[in-house]
């Protein structure tokens, strides 16, 4: 029966330890494990369905993107999960770039990390918000095409995986690229005071439930006004929606804000 090959990869000992017992009665339960992944010299003998790497919070940001390239290098097909809080929004991207399946964050809990595996083997990419956020916020567009370009990616809030990114989209044929010369010169429409903060909670990387409780609103009109500013902006997602809001000067403001009908600010 085929099954999935895991390896953990990290520096520090107690943490790979930690992590196997973790997966020890999933479907997880570590292959092998190391400082390194070029040491584990891993056996896939057998039918194996997937090739899954969890990389530890022990590595600088060029040692870890040896390990990414030395692991596509055996295994192009392999899903490489990375612990990533620790990184700068800069490092971020780069881990990003090198083809990286999820990035979360060292709270994680022991469930919502199985619910993570479980959804990266099924080809969805997982970003912890707080690490969305500081991607989205941090740095400019470009370095970002992997995720703007991403149809199918879920966050995950306070140990809580929340619906997609890609749950709401505006027709695919009105889609403009963000960062794109089209989506700059175009003409920036009109949305509303609570599009426009709702704008801003997408950068923060929250989620409808998130924005919901926030504004005192019921969850089902968050969803309608997603998806109206996705049809609005014209892009496909909230990563692009997220993008599109900073590359337009959209500001989020920490501890977020609310909005009145009127436009004013009021405390979160």
């Amino acid at each position: 029966m085929a099954r999935c090959a895991t390896f953990v990869v990290d520096r520090n000992c107690l943490f790979r330890e930690g992590l196997k017992s973790i997966l020890s009665n999933t479907r997880f339960r570590a292959t092998g494990a190391g400082e390194r992944f070029e040491e584990l010299k891993p056996s896939v003998a057998g039918p194996v369905r997937e090739i899954l790497v969890i990389i530890g919070p022990s590595f600088t940001i060029s040692s870890l993107l040896h390990e990414i390239s030395a692991i596509r290098a055996r295994h192009p097909q392999a899903r490489v999960v990375v612990f990533a809080d620790q990184y700068a929004a800069d490092e971020l991207a780069q881990a990003s770039s090198a083809g990286t399946n999820a990035l979360l964050s060292r709270s994680i809990s022991p469930e919502s990390l199985i619910s993570s595996l479980e959804l990266v083997l099924s080809g969805e990419m997982v970003i912890s918000t707080e690490i969305f956020a500081s991607l989205v916020t941090r740095m400019a567009h470009a370095p970002l095409a992997q995720l703007a370009r991403a149809e199918s990616i879920t966050l995950l809030s306070s140990n809580t995986l929340v619906d997609g990114l890609a749950e709401a989209q505006a027709p695919s044929g009105s889609s403009v690229e963000p960062g794109s010369s089209a989506a700059r010169d175009s003409m920036i429409p009109r949305l509303s005071a609570r599009e426009t903060a709702i704008l801003e909670c997408l950068i923060r990387g929250e989620t409808n439930k998130v924005i919901a409780r926030r504004f005192d609103v019921a969850e089902a009109t968050v969803k309608v006004h997603v998806k109206a500013i996705l049809r609005k902006i014209q892009v496909k997602n909230r990563t692009q929606a997220a993008i599109w809001a900073v590359d337009h000067g959209v500001q989020s403001v920490p501890g977020g804000t609310n909005r009145d009908t009127n436009g004013a600010r009021t405390g979160a």
